[in-house]
């Protein structure tokens, strides 16, 4: 397939458009309303979403989640409430305690989900590290609760063991070869060195970079630090003269302009390593990825986050955040309206799991709602925290 058969045309040119007043507001609010009734019909009817996941099951409670309630704290419980189990949910909402409430259920269930989820990680061939099925995804995991409820509420000493882990098969990758050795971490997954954030460096290295404590508490002396720095450093480099990130190591393929693979996966990557390393570097090298987003992120493959139009705008709205530049916010707008205008008649039956979070329209819905009520305080779903 033709690589610009991928996306739509961007039909702005160079410069995104002016900000958008009310009326487009209203249309990807309007838009948002409509997707979820859509997202929540799918729920019920167990059509178009995939077992319990995130990615492409119940995250769609993220989507329902943030659309009803305004507060962080309010929306982590709201979905804890909805993974609870049948019995739990059969209990009365008035009832509080732990011996005959809500509140005893979901703290069992909790520790039981913690020490299974401890259990399946320890069980992991050492070299699944990658954020979509290994070791720093349920890293995220453990700092996504503690960001939401609470420094301190996850045990740190998981956390540590983890990175350590992380940093330590890192560490042995870039020994491999002299190519991985300049990126200062290296990984592979079904033995091939991915970049992107799915699967490769740029995923992990945004993981460490979020439990960057917990780095210099395991490696006082440093080196993890040196090789965060040097992973980042690579990564930048790697930039093709498009702007994207080639999908693997030793690859100039240019092609894949998506979160999983490609540079809108790696912007959030450079702009935490500004925020925690500083220099400079990776904030231009993030504006350098945004071009390519920019030019071919419009994306036909639907309006998800993995590899669609939503995921590619939240790179847009991270870089806005992180500039104050309103071109970036103009950008992340536009690709909203384009979404908001055009899912129901061409992109929903796109992905393979239309409703989900990172496939399909539960995605769209969060995008919307941070582009048109809250910009500023935007997270990009499995990426942010």
């Amino acid at each position: 397939m033709a690589a610009a058969s991928r996306h739509f045309d961007n039909p702005w040119g160079a410069e995104p458009p002016p900000l958008m007043g009310q009326e487009g507001l209203r249309t990807v609010l309007r838009a948002a309303a409509a997707a979820l009734k859509a997202v929540k019909a799918a729920a019920a009817a167990h059509s178009d979403v995939s077992g319990g996941s995130i990615y492409v099951g119940r995250g769609l409670s993220y989507a329902h989640g943030k659309y009803l309630k305004k507060h962080t704290r309010q929306h982590a419980l709201g979905l804890a409430e909805r993974f609870a189990a049948d019995a739990e949910a059969l209990l009365p909402a008035r009832r509080v305690t732990f011996l005959e409430g809500r509140s005893g259920a979901l703290a069992v269930q909790a520790v039981a989900l913690e020490a299974m989820a401890a259990s399946s990680v320890a069980a992991l061939p050492a070299g699944e590290c990658e954020v979509l099925y290994g070791r720093a995804g349920y890293l995220y995991s453990l700092l996504w609760v503690d960001a939401q409820l609470g420094a301190g509420t996850v045990d740190g000493g998981i956390v540590r063991a983890l990175v350590r882990h992380l940093l330590d098969e890192g560490l042995a990758g870039a020994r491999a070869s002299d190519t991985a050795a300049r990126f200062g971490l290296m990984y592979s997954w079904h033995a091939k060195h991915y970049l992107g954030a799915a699967h490769g460096l740029s995923g992990i290295v945004l993981v460490l970079l979020h439990a960057l404590p917990a780095v210099r508490d395991v490696d006082p002396s440093g080196q993890g630090v040196a090789a965060l720095r040097t992973a980042c450093d690579a990564l930048a480099g790697a930039l093709l003269q498009s702007g994207n990130l080639p999908s693997s190591l030793g690859s100039r393929e240019d092609r894949l302009v998506q979160w999983c693979h490609g540079a809108p996966g790696l912007i959030p990557t450079m702009i935490k390593a500004e925020e925690a390393l500083g220099g400079g570097r990776y904030l231009a090298a993030a504006e350098e990825a945004a071009r390519a987003v920019w030019a071919r992120g419009l994306l036909r493959k639907g309006v998800g986050l993995c590899h669609g139009i939503s995921g590619n705008g939240y790179a847009l709205l991270s870089l806005w955040r992180a500039t104050g530049e309103d071109r970036y916010l103009r950008m992340a707008q536009a690709y909203a309206l384009f979404a908001a205008e055009r899912w129901q008649s061409e992109l929903y039956d796109t992905p393979d799991r239309p409703a989900s979070l990172y496939e399909g329209l539960a995605g769209a819905v969060n995008f919307w709602l941070d582009v048109a009520t809250d910009p500023r305080h935007s997270r990009w779903p499995g990426a942010e925290l």
